[in-house]
């Protein structure tokens, strides 16, 4: 599994080099939108073991459910691909996917920490993104080949 990421992310890195150096730039956008649109499932999917994973009492799995999250893809040599970026609010879904919350105490004015599942978030992603991913890159990179076909014509 991690093999086809690291090839599919070198593929990736090496078309968005070369659009950028053919001067195709808009249809390295147009890539880069299409691996976004193709990755939103997923935040649908985090959000939902969010909820079936996290406390419920005081509504936390709720508000980690309803944090931000958007698609970002990367172009750079080390850090070509595609994830799941989550809003920085502190004690929210990172501290959960770590496996520790911070949080009051109901009329004690104190707040504690609450042991949780860890990696909620991480265990979604890696059992649900390669198969997206994948799907993404192919259909991106049929429809920029495509294009470039139709130019060369």
């Amino acid at each position: 599994m991690a093999s086809d990421s690291i090839r599919g992310a070198e593929e990736f890195l090496k078309l968005s080099k070369a659009l950028k150096a053919a001067g195709h730039t808009e249809l390295r956008k147009e890539l880069n939108t299409k691996l976004r649109e193709t990755g939103r499932p997923l935040i649908a999917k985090t959000r939902a073991a969010a909820l079936g994973s996290l406390p419920r009492a005081g509504g936390f799995a709720a508000i980690v459910a309803a944090e931000p999250q958007r698609v970002q893809v990367r172009t750079g040599a080390a850090t070509a691909g595609m994830r799941i970026v989550v809003g920085k609010r502190r004690g929210g879904a990172r501290a959960a996917n770590d496996g520790t919350i911070r949080h009051p105490v109901f009329g004690r004015g104190r707040f504690v920490e609450q042991q949780v599942q860890p990696g909620w978030f991480d265990e979604t992603l890696q059992r649900e993104a390669p198969a997206v991913a994948k799907k993404a890159l192919e259909e991106a990179l049929e429809s920029v080949a495509e294009k470039v076909v139709k130019e060369a014509r």
